[in-house]
């Protein structure tokens, strides 16, 4: 149950923390299209993951999609996510 908890709770903080860290960046300079476009598809990531998650937590019984769903997003939010912040690293 704790071990669920953190799960669902470190993939949150990390969703939050790549918003703050975008947000902030965002203030000092415009992004250009690919930023923005690299940037909505990491959140919808993010999204698409806590969504599946969050339906997977409950008591009723999911579609096998939602659990593949939420197993293979994993992989792309980190690559989308390292993609994200090296774009994003060049405006500092």
């Amino acid at each position: 149950m704790i071990l669920m908890a953190v799960h669902k709770l470190s993939g949150l903080s990390a969703a939050v923390l790549l918003v703050v860290i975008v947000y902030h960046i965002h203030q000092a300079v415009a992004f250009g299209p690919w930023e923005i476009t690299v940037i909505t598809v990491t959140l919808l990531l993010f999204i698409s993951n806590i969504v599946s998650g969050g339906m997977l937590s409950t008591e009723k019984i999911m579609p096998a999609i939602i659990q593949k769903i939420h197993k293979f997003t994993a992989y792309p939010i980190v690559l989308a996510t390292v993609l994200t912040l090296y774009l994003l690293r060049s405006h500092k």
